[in-house]
């Protein structure tokens, strides 16, 4: 119970002059003061106050502490001793997990989730946060969550799951940055001089693939083929990249492979074995169809882009620090 109704009944107690078969005892637990905020980073702890999931689960060791415990002496009916000695030995507190969430950032983002999902109809709804320069996690959040503290509220398919780690999808368009920086990287267009020409369609093994944009775009750079994010242009992309050159781009890249976050859960995705690989496999992964990533892959990705080519392990544990002196014993 809380600390005010122990003030309640003990008042109860004194007021009605009884005193037996009502103990205190103190215990400890994990609260959740921010409640549902970032709750899928946090996870929760169950009865036990043993971590579940997110960080509680995999920093349990660290967080937990030493429980404290009560000694005395009983008899064979497990009944004290009268006037025997009693000891209590105090609990010891964990560490303390400092990361890089911004609580700031973190509600905001909770909030525009939550309001895009509900007024689009969506089933959930992803969103990360991430520094480029250095791949700390300033916020990640997917839609709807849950709220820790009365975890027994929800059922185990929303409590055990990271969706920005671990749920896959076709990335579609924004997989086209990656294409572009391949082919950039490579040579093999000139984003101001080349040209091609976009009829609204490009057949591929006799299957054709359409442009967004009724009857084409008709003569464009390809710069201007990245801003309309033509299909038909990014298959011209990736065939002259070649499938050997594009695929070791992903593998650079990160897709098909754990970025290695320091949360538990994480996905690989799905890149197609590049012996299976034949025309139409190679011009739909050009344009992010065909291909499987998850939101933190993707995310990473673009990173290295705007951080000048670095790709970064992303991460949400800044330090630990002893919870009596505050001293980083771990960053």
């Amino acid at each position: 119970v809380e600390q005010n109704k122990v003030e309640q009944i003990k008042e109860w107690k004194n007021k009605l002059d009884f005193s037996t078969g009502i103990i205190f005892e103190e215990t400890t637990s994990r609260t959740y003061p921010y409640n549902t905020l970032a709750s899928t980073i946090l996870g929760f702890t169950n009865s036990d106050n043993s971590g579940a999931y997110g960080i509680e689960y995999s920093w349990n060791s660290f967080l937990s502490g030493t429980a404290g415990k009560s000694v005395s002496l009983k008899d064979a009916s497990q009944s004290e001793i009268a006037n025997s000695e009693k000891s209590y030995i105090a609990a010891e507190n964990g560490y303390d997990l400092n990361l890089t969430i911004d609580v700031n950032i973190q509600g905001i983002i909770e909030r525009e989730l939550a309001t895009a999902v509900d007024e689009y109809e969506c089933d959930s709804g992803i969103t990360i946060a991430m520094d480029p320069s250095n791949g700390k996690i300033l916020a990640m959040a997917d839609y709807p969550n849950f709220d820790p503290n009365n975890y027994q509220d929800y059922d185990m398919e929303t409590l055990s799951r990271n969706l920005p780690i671990w749920m896959t999808y076709e990335p579609g368009s924004t997989f086209k940055i990656i294409t572009t920086a391949a082919a950039v990287e490579e040579g093999v267009v000139n984003l101001e001089k080349d040209t091609f020409y976009d009829s609204g369609s490009v057949t591929v093994s006799g299957a054709k693939i359409r442009c967004w944009k009724s009857g084409g775009h008709g003569s464009q750079t390809f710069l201007q083929v990245f801003e309309n994010s033509c299909n038909p242009g990014f298959v011209e992309m990736g065939f002259r990249l070649g499938k050997e050159k594009l695929f070791s781009y992903l593998d650079l890249f990160g897709f098909g492979d754990k970025t290695g976050i320091d949360l538990s859960g994480e996905s690989t995705g799905i890149i197609f074995p590049l012996e299976d690989v034949k025309d139409l496999e190679l011009a739909t992964t050009a344009f992010g169809q065909g291909v499987s990533v998850t939101p933190i892959q993707q995310v990473t990705a673009v990173s290295s882009i705007v951080n000048g080519g670095y790709l970064l392990k992303p991460y949400v544990l800044n330090s630990i620090l002893d919870s009596k002196t505050n001293n980083i014993i771990l960053s």
